[in-house]
């Protein structure tokens, strides 16, 4: 019986040798807060890889099949946390946080709901005649953004909402006329 702390340094194609995606998912596993949940997946794994049961939450059980339902062996493999994340992201069904809130929420609710958890107060400045320049922060990770005459400073992690809510990047600057002294 291999230990599973020495058997997790072995290379990731090693690990996942073993790995058939031809076969079907056997969708079995508990439900807990609208997950599905393989919990005796960690068992079925030690035994068919000769490997010890881990313990606490340095090693997963990552699904090759993107599918947290599965329970069929061949579909599952141990991996790190890090090694579980990049195969979630690069399935096809990956969706980010801010695509399944804009889905649940819509863009206007997410915008609204994004700003209540971070308690930011948004300066607005009126800018109704004013040509376009773009401007951004981007040492400081924040950008400007405008709508109707209204610009807002916001961090560059949330410029994609407020594209798709019909704002435009960039700023307004007036201009004034310039009297000459001649």
């Amino acid at each position: 019986m291999v230990n599973i702390e020495q058997y997790i340094l072995l290379p990731l194609k090693t690990r996942r040798a073993h790995i058939n995606l031809r076969e079907h998912c056997i969708e079995r596993g508990k439900e807990i807060d609208d997950v599905y949940t393989s919990i005796y997946c960690k068992g079925l794994l030690a035994h068919l890889l000769d490997t010890t049961i881990p313990r606490g939450r340095k090693i997963y059980i990552c699904h090759a099949c993107n599918n947290g339902r599965c329970s069929n062996p061949n579909h599952i493999y141990w991996g790190t946390p890090r090694e579980n994340r990049l195969d979630w992201r690069n399935s096809p069904t990956f969706k980010s946080i801010w695509q399944y809130s804009v889905e649940k929420y819509g863009v206007e609710e997410t915008l609204r709901r994004y700003r209540l958890r971070a308690k930011k107060k948004v300066k607005i400045i009126d800018t109704s005649d004013a040509r376009k320049i773009p401007e951004r922060n981007s040492q400081f990770g924040t950008c400007w953004v405008r709508k109707e005459g209204k610009e807002v400073k916001i961090k560059n992690t949330e410029l994609q909402l407020f594209q798709l809510s019909g704002w435009e990047k960039g700023r307004a600057i007036k201009l004034f006329a310039r009297n000459s002294l001649r």
